[in-house]
């Protein structure tokens, strides 16, 4: 452990608080690179970079005056950055495509149908996509998101066919609604391998979440079997990952997954 904690630099992309502690913890060091700027400076950080998450981020980092071994997104913007910085330094690699396919929800989707992953219907818009071949396809009431990293943004449920009419445009996603409660699993993967798994329950979701979950050891099974499936089929072969799932009544169903750590920042009850 000490040699790896004296031949170690970590550059974190986008601050995490707790990442910054476990870092200081192990006395590993570290800089950060931010798109906003730090309430409170981290008591052991080398340096601070203050830069969009956008293509000017690697010309930013020239100015890191230690180059790091290890490059950490913390947050999902920095997802694909962070790869860039990584291929740029020679640190740490992941593939380019697995990348692509866990920073953005449409490829990631449609990948994963392919393999046959189980997951709710849903359409991706194209030129001249018409309303009614929406609701041929997934029937009513319909969720649109837009597509913006691994997850959706400004959600929009439309019950009718004048809603959805309304929401027709490109870089969007839409999906068949279901009613059912969500989750995640977080898994720390090395050499392929899962080493660590974690099951959270959204018990009331944007609330309250319950670590661990609460389900029964045969769900649980079932979810990581899910988490496991999906993993092969990306071939993710190191780092964090946070995939949401459905608890349809039918069966489980995949949501979305991402290369980072968990990132639901829930107040106290």
């Amino acid at each position: 452990m000490g040699n790896f904690r004296e031949n170690t630099y970590v550059l974190m992309m986008g601050y995490r608080q707790e990442l910054a502690k476990a870092l200081e913890k192990y006395k590993v060091k570290y800089s950060i690179v931010t798109n906003k700027p730090l309430k409170k400076r981290p008591k052991h950080v080398d340096q601070i970079i203050l830069s969009e998450f956008n293509e000017e981020v690697v010309s930013e980092i020239a100015e890191l005056k230690i180059k790091p071994t290890h490059v950490i997104a913390g947050v999902e913007a920095a997802v694909y950055p962070a790869s860039r910085i990584r291929k740029h330094f020679m640190a740490r690699l992941s593939e380019d495509t697995l990348v692509r396919r866990c920073s953005n929800k449409a490829e990631m989707k449609y990948y994963l149908w392919q393999k046959q992953i189980p997951m709710t219907s849903f359409v991706l818009s194209k030129p001249n996509l018409s309303s009614d071949e929406i609701i041929e396809n997934l029937s009513l009431p319909v969720v649109v998101k837009k597509i913006l990293g691994s997850g959706g943004r400004d959600l929009v449920l439309c019950k009718n066919k004048d809603a959805l009419e309304k929401h027709l445009g490109k870089d969007l996603i839409y999906e068949s609604f279901i009613d059912a409660a969500e989750g995640s699993v977080e898994s720390f993967v090395n050499k392929g391998q899962i080493l660590f798994t974690n099951v959270t329950e959204y018990y009331v979701k944007g609330h309250c979440n319950v670590v661990p979950a609460g389900y029964s050891q045969e769900e649980i099974e079932k979810i990581l079997e899910l988490n496991q499936m999906v993993l092969k089929k990306l071939r993710v072969s190191w780092g964090l990952t946070h995939m949401e799932f459905y608890r349809h009544k039918k069966g489980l169903l995949f949501g979305e997954i991402a290369i980072r750590p968990p990132g639901g920042y829930i107040m106290k009850l």
